[in-house]
């Protein structure tokens, strides 16, 4: 749920208005220099914001939660004729607490918002009916998620209540990997819902840019220090593309999550060992595996969506459908896992995705009461804490078996 609560400031100082006042100019050159020229040649906002978004980063000083934002709201322009185009009236929104803070002092509240970096200005609110309105929703479980300045310096309270938690019964399985990453949505019962890869143009541009950057690594070895600063522009280049391809590949996988009600599963990994050789190594590290558990991280904070660790250890090695440990890969084919215990042959990024989810389902943890529960997967080769599978025998006094069966109804001969 969503209201707006408009709220009155007292006073402001001539310097605070001659700062918001900049701000705004600020905007409508934005408008004017990048949006409405684009606008027009593009169906959506992602479209617009991939376009103009880093050239406007060079030039402006907004912040840039305040510039995508802007960008959001200014798509709607689209649909007005070029002559009835009014940016004379735009609203700068700050989302909370990214671009602008809210706080209390000797019973008054205030609201520091971001100009430019490293320079805030501090709003003051006045006691009215509209601050006892805000106050009483803030009691009643709402939550306030951005302020908007509008052009005759109003201010407007977004505030949102979080709808009840759905129960989240799937799980998806998350594989990282040098190529790609590969999603499994997987029910209780072992039915598979979806597999997809997300992020291979990712990889694609990484690999072109790192042949260029060998190249430009000779002549830099050599003296060259025009290719010396080519090199520092390729690291920050490669630095902004992974982070906003690893933004679009976490907003498909809670798109995904939520349309499955499924919980993000990933591996529990602090580091890759990279022993494979110089140049398998070179592809490891560059794996960004710790960027896209803490962007799932954040954005879970917002969704909703729980998010789930298992072990790693031998999820390439493990078959989900009968829990043998085989070789990783088959010898003549890297893509390919072959189990020698059941004679199960599949694309090996869609099984480790696959193992993700099922050992989720098949984890335990200790228990009381003789009640149904999950034990934890160990790390080491303890037969305690391995996997149990429904037909298997055991009798135990500690531990107990899950209701639904895994086994016979995941099937990966696709």
């Amino acid at each position: 749920m969503h209201k707006v609560i408009k709220l009155q400031s007292l006073a402001l100082t001539n310097k605070k208005v001659s700062e918001l006042n900049l701000a705004r100019i600020e905007a409508k050159r934005v408008i004017q220099e990048f949006i409405l020229p684009n606008i027009d040649s593009c169906e959506n906002n992602s479209e617009l914001q991939k376009l103009i978004y880093y050239n406007i980063r060079k030039t402006s000083f907004l912040p840039s939660q305040v510039l995508l934002n802007l960008i959001r709201s200014s798509f709607h322009l689209k649909e007005k004729p070029t002559d009835k185009r009014d940016i004379n009236r735009i609203t700068l929104d700050y989302n909370l607490p990214r671009a602008s803070k809210m706080f209390i002092e000797n019973g008054r509240l205030f609201f520091a918002i971001t100009i430019r970096p490293r320079h805030r200005i501090v709003i003051p609110i006045k006691s009215n009916n509209s601050i006892q309105r805000f106050n009483t929703h803030l009691k009643d479980g709402w939550e306030p998620k951005q302020i908007s300045l509008t052009y005759n310096n109003e201010i407007l309270a977004n505030i949102e209540k979080r709808k009840e938690p759905k129960p989240y019964t799937n799980h998806l399985g998350v594989d990282i990997n040098a190529n790609n990453v590969s999603l499994t949505v997987l029910t209780p019962q072992g039915k598979i819902l979806k597999q997809l890869y997300l992020g291979k143009n990712l990889w694609k541009r990484k690999n072109k840019i790192l042949l260029r950057k060998s190249k430009l690594q000779s002549y830099a070895d050599k003296g060259n220090s025009k290719a010396r600063y080519k090199l520092r522009k390729l690291k920050r280049k490669v630095r902004n593309i992974t982070k906003n391809a690893i933004g679009e590949i976490t907003k498909e996988m809670h798109n995904i999550a939520e349309k499955y009600q499924a919980k993000i599963v990933f591996e529990r990994l602090h580091k890759f060992k990279a022993n494979k050789g110089r140049r398998a190594n070179k592809v490891i590290s560059l794996i960004p595996f710790k960027l896209l558990q803490m962007q799932n991280a954040v954005r879970s904070v917002d969704s909703g969506i729980p998010l789930g660790y298992i072990s790693g250890y031998h999820t390439s090695k493990w078959c989900p459908r009968c829990g043998s440990v085989n070789p990783s890969h088959n010898g003549s084919n890297y893509a390919i896992y072959r189990c020698s215990n059941c004679g199960l042959i599949v694309n090996s990024d869609r099984k480790a995705s696959l193992a993700v989810a099922v050992k989720k389902f098949a984890e335990r943890m200790c228990i009381t009461n003789n009640t149904n529960a999950f034990f934890q997967i160990s790390a080491n080769r303890v037969p305690v804490n391995a996997l149990f599978w429904t037909n298997e025998n055991v009798v135990s006094n500690d531990a107990v078996h899950l209701d639904t069966s895994l086994e016979p109804k995941v099937s990966l001969s696709n």
